[in-house]
């Protein structure tokens, strides 16, 4: 085989693969995922927040200690020290039911605890260090299961006393727990929050059933005074839970915030639009106050219509941009849309737009 023929089969081999290249690149192009767009005309408030206490997950004995704790970090030695968690819990009656602190470094149980406040927002709490510096773990919904286990019945034990009276007196606590009238428990040296921790992902409380509390709702009922109600765009990932609480996930994001979502070339898209009734003849912020207002005036030229039936709103159709618009049922603080992406279309660029005329769609 001569030079001139080994060039020439060489040169052909390059320009084979050189076109192969471009061809796979022109299919990994086809291929990628097209943005779906939803914007609304307010802008989002506190979208780069984040959070300041991590929500993670451990191993520990759930059937003991149940499926949440807090992680706190004691700086030195101490006969007493306080925590304050805001731990923003969805359950009622957070004060009603018992709490348990383990010492991370032998296990044990603290005995020494005083329950100073218990709300649904926060709790704090003053007990004895044991091992001195190091981490304590805060279990606050520790349970009973009885039942079967397809069909398991769940209880919360009430608070009990383990504290002993000295150390209640040593520190001006009281012979129950609350402080006494002379005590000072903000003098006590603080622990720190370290984290959020649940068993497992699945039973995690982040991002959706974290509330929002009392002073975050009035700061976004004065940031919208006039508005019946309010919609929250949220991600297919994160369902909504909650229908009597706000997650601080939309305090952070803002009502009628855009909302930004990928999906593949046919592929129905769907995402949650959460309605929040602000305001009622009565003020009162209950998901269902003032649900038809909110119906007729959801009831818009070209917005499709959306109608209260036993205490239920259902959204049907609605014609945006030509394109199909339609939302299933859905309960009085949660709708679920979707959008189709079409197989054929220039750069899958589609916009569903959120008017944000008092609070309206």
């Amino acid at each position: 085989m001569t030079r001139a023929v080994l060039r020439r089969i060489l040169a052909f081999l390059a320009l084979s693969c050189t076109i192969l290249l471009a061809v796979l690149a022109a299919q990994t192009t086809a291929r990628k995922p097209a943005a779906i767009r939803t914007t609304s005309a307010s802008a989002s408030t506190s979208a780069s927040a984040s959070r300041a206490i991590p929500y993670t997950t451990a191993t520990w004995d759930a059937d003991t200690l149940g499926n949440h704790r807090v992680v706190l970090e004691v700086a030195a030695p101490a006969d007493a020290v306080r925590a304050r968690i805001p731990w923003r819990r969805r359950d009622a009656s957070p004060e009603e039911k018992n709490l348990i602190i383990v010492d991370a470094r032998s296990g044990a149980r603290v005995p020494n605890v005083a329950r100073v406040a218990i709300t649904r927002e926060a709790g704090e709490l003053v007990f004895q260090p044991t091992s001195g510096k190091g981490r304590y773990f805060v279990y606050y919904l520790p349970n009973v299961g009885s039942g079967r286990s397809n069909y398991p019945k769940v209880t919360y034990p009430e608070p009990e006393q383990t504290a002993s009276a000295d150390w209640l007196a040593r520190n001006g606590l009281g012979d129950a727990g609350p402080p006494a009238a002379d005590a000072k428990p903000t003098k006590l040296p603080l622990a720190r929050v370290v984290a959020f921790q649940a068993i497992d992902e699945f039973n995690s409380f982040y991002p959706m059933e974290v509330i929002a509390t009392a002073g975050e709702m009035n700061a976004l009922l004065g940031r919208n005074p006039d508005a019946p109600y309010l919609l929250f765009p949220e991600d297919r990932r994160f369902p909504v839970r909650m229908t009597d609480d706000l997650p601080q996930r939309w305090i952070l994001a803002g009502a009628n915030a855009p909302f930004r979502g990928s999906a593949d070339r046919g592929e129905f898209y769907a995402f949650q639009v959460g309605l929040f009734a602000a305001r009622g003849e009565d003020e009162h912020r209950q998901p269902r106050s003032n649900g038809a207002d909110a119906a007729q005036r959801l009831n818009a030229a070209d917005a499709g219509h959306i109608h209260v039936e036993q205490d239920h709103v259902k959204a049907a159709g609605a014609q945006r941009l030509q394109r199909l618009f339609s939302a299933r049922y859905i309960d009085d603080l949660k709708a679920e849309f979707g959008q189709r992406r079409p197989e054929r279309s220039a750069d899958g660029r589609f916009i569903v737009n959120q008017q944000n005329a008092n609070g309206g769609l």
